[in-house]
């Protein structure tokens, strides 16, 4: 429950029924209950060609404010997920909204830099994003980072506001 609202997981096994197997969940739908047996999708995953088991969604603690979060890595080493994030008030779930957080993030880099600002680089409980600059026209994913970028935010309602941005030039 958050805001009085009930929210529900179902995660889907797709595939012949002599196969079941609960680990070997390929979808997952959250769903918000908005009227008596009525319930609204906020998330729907498709992921079929995904190899490890779907993972809970969970409630987290990010300074005053509860925070539905959904994540799931896409594998490989390229640091991707599936991921989304609601707070809650009276009138239902709202996506966060990181533009403001992008924004001074964008500016607190060198030019001609991009920087990872998702999954394992975000910590609500924290209130923290610790992730690499690396030039735009890197020759690899995993090379040409310029230094390390942290950065404080702050939760006003859905709103990720930036308090402080840090750069610091180096390589990992």
């Amino acid at each position: 429950m958050l805001a009085g609202y009930r929210v529900l997981e179902v995660l889907y096994r797709v595939g012949p029924r002599e196969e079941a197997d609960p680990q070997n969940a390929k979808w997952k739908s959250i769903l918000v209950e908005v009227g008596k047996d009525q319930f609204r999708e906020i998330f729907h995953l498709q992921a079929l060609y995904y190899t490890d088991p779907l993972s809970s969604s969970r409630i987290v603690q990010s300074g005053a404010e509860q925070v539905l979060v959904t994540m799931d890595s896409v594998g490989g080493n390229g640091g991707a997920c599936w991921e989304a994030y609601w707070w809650f008030d009276r009138a239902g779930p709202h996506g966060l909204d990181f533009s403001r957080l992008n924004a001074a993030m964008g500016k607190g880099v060198p030019a001609n830099t991009t920087f990872l600002m998702s999954c394992s680089v975000l910590n609500l409980e924290t209130q923290e994003v610790n992730t690499w600059a690396q030039k735009s026209d890197a020759k690899c994913h995993a090379c040409d980072f310029v230094g390390k970028l942290t950065v404080r935010f702050r939760l006003d309602g859905s709103t990720v506001v930036p308090v402080e941005v840090r750069f610091q030039p180096g390589n990992p």
